[in-house]
């Protein structure tokens, strides 16, 4: 049906209704634009003038919308400097030529209160219906809260919570950079690994806060020591490291650690208490010690530990020597292990003889190990391996001390009065528990009585923490078990440690009975030793006695109870002295005849 021309009213009519949708389809955009938190812009095609901005722009970059209608580019005025090059080149670029959309990278305005905002922003062109650009329309958006929380979360993946250092992961990358660096340049990385002295006292007598307040003042410190180029993470626990670069000599990174040890040294403020700590620092250098992360730290690691072994409180640089030392020290410490698993430990037993009763008051348990292949091996061979690994010292000790008392209740039961004297670790007597663990031995083997269990503590390691020895002897006071400072006069002892320490026993070191008879000094370290116990009623054991001479001379100096090789090696369980009649001695010289001792042994 053919369409006739408009009247002139119909013309105005339909004018009328387009006018009129025109006018409410910018009505509801303006109502859309007024009330989102985007920013909406349309301007010419050379970015030059601002046709429109919604009222988004005042809310977040808290500025006059007028500005941009007479400068359409004040806005670049509140973004951070270093952010304008990239925005400014994005948009030359564009207003060049034909283009299609543009996403922005993120860049930070400042607010007028010094705040600091993220903005996400995006461009794209206008075309008429010949496809020319004829406007330039944009969104902005503020992204601040979201960049929050990805930071939070990114922080959470790479930054220790406790004191915002570099966690393990990000130490990864930081050594890498690093690394690459270090190839470039031709200078050296120190990779250091830190571990604090003495930081669990802090904990166990001022409690974790003190303790993280402690680590998070070390962290500070350790971050305004180094360069700003160099970095600084926490592993866990009081453990660091430190990678130190641009290093041209040695010299340089010894520098840098005496500093940081005498930062260290430097009393901390926790509370109201001042707290003094020191640090052991291993220390491996890129890349004369190797050439990948793991490899440095793990050299630095071992290195740590050797600091600690060499008294603390220093830095050690890593020695491939040592290196492979300590990797068959870590094969040994693993066949030690099997060993207490599979039950390949043995207690013997010495017998401490008191000369003038004529027979043994008690024995000493010795721990042996009974090697599938080698035989039974002295504890020279495989002692000091456990020593200087806490965990294997608090099982082994355990297992050893278990076995005695369970020995000692066996012979008990069956009419033997013996006691029975046990030697703990250094790692045990510090151990809060042990007094604890003790306890439930005794309860396990009710049949021994307290008082017949000695526990012996090497004197060196005793004064190198008094307050722990101190405390598990009076624990053992109230159990009723008796302790005895074991190698006594090693130490060097004063009185002043002996009043604060509990013991009953001095076990008088053999390397001082060994030359009594020829060395005037030793003679007079035995004779003050003997003279000190008396003075504040304690025992003394003479160790390591090996003749009649020796016996003669210590009974007379008032030592009647000895120890060692005068007797028969130490005995398994199934052969121990039950009884030894010791004919009194009436001469001197030589060893002590078979006569003189009357055993009988059970089996």
């Amino acid at each position: 049906m053919p369409r006739h021309p408009m009247t002139s009213d119909e013309l105005r009519l339909e004018l009328h209704r387009l006018q009129t949708r025109l006018e409410e389809s910018e009505l509801r955009f303006r109502q859309f634009a007024d009330n989102i938190d985007l920013v909406l812009w349309i301007g010419t095609p050379d970015w030059q003038k601002v046709n429109y901005i919604s009222p988004a722009y005042e809310r977040i970059w808290q500025r006059s919308a007028e500005s941009l209608y007479t400068n359409s580019m004040s806005w670049l005025e509140s973004v951070v400097e270093e952010d304008r090059p990239a925005l400014l080149d994005t948009i030359a670029n564009q207003a060049q030529g034909d283009w299609q959309s543009i996403v922005f990278s993120p860049y930070r305005i400042r607010v007028p209160d010094n705040g600091m905002r993220w903005i996400a922003a995006s461009a794209f062109p206008i075309r008429d219906a010949q496809g020319r650009i004829e406007a330039v329309a944009g969104i902005a958006e503020d992204i601040s809260a979201r960049y929050q929380q990805q930071q939070q979360l990114e922080d959470l993946a790479h930054l220790d919570p406790l004191t915002r250092l570099p966690n393990r992961v990000l130490l990864a990358d930081r050594m890498q950079l690093a690394m690459a660096r270090g190839r470039r340049t031709g200078q050296m990385l120190a990779v250091c690994m830190l571990d604090l002295d003495g930081f669990k006292p802090v904990n166990d007598q001022l409690g974790h806060k003190a303790g993280d307040d402690l680590l998070i003042q070390l962290a500070g410190r350790l971050t305004q020591t180094v360069r700003a180029d160099d970095s600084v993470a926490r592993l866990g626990g009081d453990e660091f490291v430190l990678l130190i670069g641009n290093l041209n000599s040695i010299g340089e990174a010894e520098e840098a650690l005496n500093r940081v040890l005498k930062v260290i040294n430097t009393p901390f403020h926790l509370g109201d208490q001042h707290v003094r700590v020191t640090a052991s620092i291993g220390v491996t250098l890129f890349p004369n010690d190797g050439g990948d992360a793991d490899t440095l730290l793990r050299h630095a690691d071992h290195a740590m530990y050797l600091a600690k072994e060499g008294g603390k409180n220093q830095y050690h640089q890593f020695n491939p020597t040592l290196e492979i030392r300590d990797r068959e020290n870590r094969e040994a410490l693993e066949r030690i292990e099997r060993a207490l698993h599979q039950g390949q430990f043995v207690m013997y037993y010495q017998p401490i003889v008191d000369c003038l009763r004529g027979r043994p008051t008690g024995v000493e348990a010795l721990i042996r190990w009974n090697h599938p292949i080698l035989g039974v091996l002295s504890p020279n061979e495989f002692l000091p391996l456990i020593e200087g690994h806490d965990q294997l010292a608090l099982e082994v000790g355990a297992w050893a001390a278990e076995s005695a008392i369970a020995q000692a209740e066996a012979w008990q039961q069956s009419g033997h009065d013996l006691s029975v004297s046990i030697n703990v670790f250094p790692q045990q007597f510090r151990d809060l528990d042990f007094s604890r663990r003790i306890e439930d031995m005794l309860a396990r083997h009710p049949g021994l009585p307290p008082g017949n269990l000695t526990l012996e503590i090497v004197e060196s390691s005793a004064l190198e923490d008094v307050v722990s020895a101190s405390r598990m002897m009076k624990e053992g006071d109230r159990l009723g078990v008796r302790y005895a400072l074991d190698d006594f006069g090693t130490g060097y002892s004063s009185m002043t440690y002996l009043r604060r320490l509990p013991v009953h026993t001095l076990k008088i070191d053999q390397s001082f009975v060994h030359d009594m008879l020829t060395d005037p000094e030793d003679l007079a370290i035995i004779e003050a030793i003997i003279g000190l116990a008396a003075a504040f009623r304690h025992r003394v054991i003479a160790e390591g006695v090996e003749t009649l001479d020796q016996i003669l001379m210590l009974t007379e100096l008032g030592c009647p109870l000895i120890q060692g090789y005068a007797w028969p090696v130490p005995w398994r369980p199934g052969r121990f002295l039950s009884g030894c009649a010791i004919s009194r001695p009436t001469r001197a010289g030589g060893s002590m005849p078979r006569s003189t001792c009357r055993a009988t042994i059970s089996s």
